[in-house]
């Protein structure tokens, strides 16, 4: 689990050893891979940045969640390293999967997280709307623990307020994302945003991401040293 967490929700899982969840190697992409028309519509007007965002804060809870079976720490390092990522992805080291290395009802769902990870920083080109991705980490979510009130509570407030700050109607327009011949990414937005009892201004979140990237241990193999020297400096 990171620490410290991402918002006092997540205190309030109840405990995962005393539910399960369905897993069917077979039958996986009907886990996840899917959107809900309603659900989609709306994270399809944020930026690209705020959906990836919310998918690494509902990565958090997946992790969360699933850190009660198991010690394994990749997907809480890949997911640290992809706060600050967002500044650039280069910043990241790719994770390879090897799926023989991860089945079953733990491994599997970590690995299906990482995979969602994986395709917001690398694999986003022939889709490059992220609100597939957002959909697809809040269906794994639903489906280790259901439509828990604390993450459904959570999940609203935290879509109101990137609704509120980084939809592509309330950012104002840069003459980057203007003259982009990309999907325009949108601005930065920090894990703090994802914490609902803490107040959060889009501009604070360059510094919050900067300050992220410096608690980032060596010990994680998938942030770049080279760029935490360069964001330390």
């Amino acid at each position: 689990m990171l620490h410290p967490l991402l918002c006092r929700d997540l205190a309030l899982l109840p405990d995962p050893r005393q539910a399960g969840h369905a897993w069917d190697e077979w039958r996986v992409l009907g886990y996840f891979y899917f959107a809900e028309k309603t659900l989609f519509a709306r994270l399809d007007l944020l930026t690209q940045r705020a959906n990836t965002a919310l998918t690494l804060a509902v990565c958090e809870w997946i992790e969360a969640w699933l850190s009660a079976f198991t010690g394994d720490r990749t997907l809480a390092a890949y997911i640290e390293a992809g706060w600050p990522a967002q500044m650039d992805p280069r910043h990241t080291e790719f994770f390879g999967i090897v799926d023989d290395e991860w089945r079953g009802p733990i491994l599997g769902p970590s690995v299906i997280a990482i995979g969602i990870i994986n395709e917001v920083f690398y694999q986003s080109f022939e889709e490059p709307r992220m609100a597939f991705r957002s959909c697809y980490a809040i269906n794994l979510a639903r489906h280790l623990f259901g439509r828990l009130d604390a993450f459904e509570s959570w999940l609203e407030r935290s879509i109101r307020r990137l609704e509120s700050h980084h939809s592509r109607q309330a950012e104002p327009k840069s003459p980057t994302d203007l003259l982009a011949r990309e999907f325009p990414k949108g601005a930065l937005v920090a894990r703090e945003a994802f914490d609902p009892a803490r107040p959060y201004h889009p501009d604070q979140a360059a510094d919050l991401l900067l300050r992220q990237a410096e608690r980032i241990g060596p010990e994680n193999p998938f942030y770049d040293r080279l760029a935490r020297h360069e964001h330390s400096h």
